[in-house]
């Protein structure tokens, strides 16, 4: 039997109660059964129960007429026109279990009927055909494990009035039938629930309650499901329809939402998107019979339920060894003081207290949760809040890293480089409580002139060091680029419940010797029109280049230079030069910082005739 049978959020109705859901009914002519096609044991018997009416159910032995009227229907279908009248005897016998003493003088007291005529001078039966009876029609639902029950539910497109029922067709290991009974209401419940679906796409939680209120967290997705459940005698076992199995072959679900907003539908499928209380719903159909069977309209609710105070974008909270905090239960979409709570933890001591619980972490580090469980008007739903609660140490330090290696940058720092600057140790777990505060601050000191930084993501300037924004990662961090040589001093604090918490402070040496490498300069060219073309490998370490040209070997006089701005430039075109004259190139790096302009050594020389 599936899990989902067992979720006690489940909703079971009793045939009594599902049944009187029944809407719409679309009717169906009646019609000739031709033997083209092939039909199910259940569907041809169902054909001639509906010309024979209530007489046709038995437990061991059926009427004579509906012994022989099921076995003149076989014939037909067999497309045999007549048969001797010991034949057709024996055929009964073998087509049902309790016929074993059906002879030709069952076969004469039949008289006149629908299905065959008997000539007992001749001793030979005539088939007649099978024609639809009245406007109820049986949809079948499968067959139990053992292959030895059939299924079927009977339903009147002309009667809106008229209950569905279930029946049960009965063989025994030899193919013989042995019953065809009606089942009573009791004997059938139909079943819906609506599940949460994980990451994995499977169904896990129900989040209906006993009154058939449905709660779906904010952003997650649900599944409708239903079944039929049916145990006919106490000596069967119940046998379970699915709309994963065949239910979801045989009937089709419309599930619609009141405000898709809140909770969208398609298909079998509920999302949520934004907190609030609408309402979904459900109407399953038989699209061979036109009938809607089951349909209801549930209240549902988009909650959001947190702990209040976490401001961790991670969703965690840290604790300190030995530290005892009280947290609260928050909840969005529903009116809070119709919601209680349950609070469970399987690595910490806690104490409960309605909306709050109290956590005492151990002297140990380690890693666990808390899980909340709400309850909505007094009922629960299967679903937890996980908060992961982490025991650390905050151990806080200021750490530099080289932009272009991401290791520790090698004191002193220099002029208008960039670094990392990272507050280690303070992983967004201790951001709790702050509400509008910010979570840390970083304080720049050099020369009496300061530099403030907090959680507050914006570039910031000033004339001893520029602030980028930062690189991401688990702990506060940004681009630092120091302009002035000097000692400069960072001081980082983090905060909780709106106070300081921690703080720590560094001291950086800061040096103006800035170093520039040198460009490789890779040819030089003479092209048409008097021209020299110059190329060079890029060089990222400044901001652009200087070439320098000159008739001079030695660069002694006539020297000219052409400076190149960016430093993504690799080659140059230098024009209004003397035909036939030689002349002797080089190229070096600049590299401007804080208004000041650094330059490389000068690359090796080439030189070019100019002939053209």
């Amino acid at each position: 039997m599936r899990k989902m049978m067992k979720r006690a959020g489940a909703v079971v109705l009793s045939l009594a109660v599902a049944m009187s859901m029944l809407f719409s009914l679309a009717a169906l002519p009646q019609m000739k059964v031709s033997a083209a096609g092939e039909m199910s044991r259940l569907k041809k018997w169902s054909l001639v129960a509906a010309m024979l009416g209530d007489d046709v159910y038995f437990t061991e032995k059926p009427t004579d007429e509906t012994a022989a009227s099921y076995t003149a229907a076989e014939y037909f279908w067999d497309d045999v026109k007549s048969v001797s009248a010991d034949d057709f005897c024996d055929q009964v016998k073998n087509t049902f279990a309790g016929a074993t003493d059906f002879d030709e003088s069952k076969l004469a007291n039949i008289g006149e009927n629908d299905f065959f005529s008997y000539d007992s001078a001749t001793q030979e039966v005539t088939i007649k055909g099978v024609y639809g009876g009245d406007s109820l029609q049986c949809i079948e639902l499968g067959q139990s494990e053992d292959g030895n029950d059939d299924y079927g539910v009977w339903v009147d497109p002309e009667e809106p009035d008229l209950k569905p029922y279930y029946t049960i067709l009965e063989f025994n290991d030899d193919g013989a039938i042995v019953s065809y009974k009606k089942l009573s209401d009791e004997a059938v419940q139909f079943t819906f629930d609506v599940g949460l679906k994980n990451e994995d796409g499977e169904v896990t939680n129900s989040l209906i309650t006993e009154t058939n209120k449905v709660f779906i967290p904010k952003n997650c997705t649900a599944k409708f499901s239903y079944w039929i459940t049916i145990k006919a005698d106490e000596d069967k076992m119940p046998v379970e329809f699915t709309s994963d199995g065949v239910l979801g072959d045989i009937f089709a679900l419309d599930l619609t939402s009141a405000s898709p907003k809140i909770v969208s539908t398609e298909d079998d499928i509920l999302s949520t998107e934004k907190t609030g209380s609408t309402q979904i719903t459900y109407e399953i159909t038989s699209p061979e019979t036109g009938v809607t069977l089951f349909k209801q309209t549930l209240p549902c609710t988009c909650f959001e339920l947190s702990v209040e105070g976490c401001d961790s974008p991670y969703g965690w909270i840290n604790m300190l060894p030995k530290e005892s905090m009280t947290l609260k239960a928050n909840i969005k979409g529903y009116d809070s003081k119709k919601v209680t709570y349950m609070w469970n933890s399987m690595a910490y001591n806690i104490a409960q207290g309605g909306s709050t619980c109290t956590v005492k972490a151990p002297s140990s580090l380690g890693e666990g949760t808390v899980d909340i469980s709400p309850c909505f008007d007094g009922e629960p739903v299967e679903y937890s809040y996980e908060q992961a609660v982490n025991v650390r140490n905050c151990k806080l330090a200021v750490s530099i890293n080289d932009m272009k290696t991401f290791k520790k940058a090698t004191e002193p720092l220099k002029v208008g480089e960039t670094y990392w600057l990272n507050l280690g140790g303070a992983d967004w777990g201790w951001n709790y409580k702050n509400g509008s505060h910010t979570f840390y601050k970083i304080k720049l000191s050099q020369n009496g002139k300061t530099l403030n930084i907090d959680d507050n993501e914006k570039g910031l300037k000033s004339d001893f060091a520029n602030i980028g924004i930062g690189a991401g990662g688990g702990v506060p961090n940004r681009i630092l680029t120091p302009k002035k040589a000097g000692t400069l001093t960072i001081t980082g604090t983090i905060y909780r419940n709106g106070k300081a918490f921690k703080t720590v402070t560094k001291k950086v040496n800061i040096t103006n010797k800035v170093s520039v490498k040198m460009t490789t300069l890779s040819s030089v060219k003479n092209v048409k029109g008097k021209k020299m073309l110059v190329k060079w490998k890029k060089n990222t370490s400044g901001n652009g280049y200087q070439i320098q040209y000159s008739t001079s070997s030695k660069f002694a006089k006539g020297n000219k230079t052409k400076t190149i701005s960016k430093n993504s430039t690799t080659s140059c075109t230098i024009s209004k030069l003397s035909k036939n004259k030689t002349y002797y190139v080089r190229i070096r790096t600049c590299k401007k910082v804080a208004k000041k302009t650094y330059y490389s050594g000068w690359s090796t020389v080439k030189k070019v005739k100019i002939t053209k």
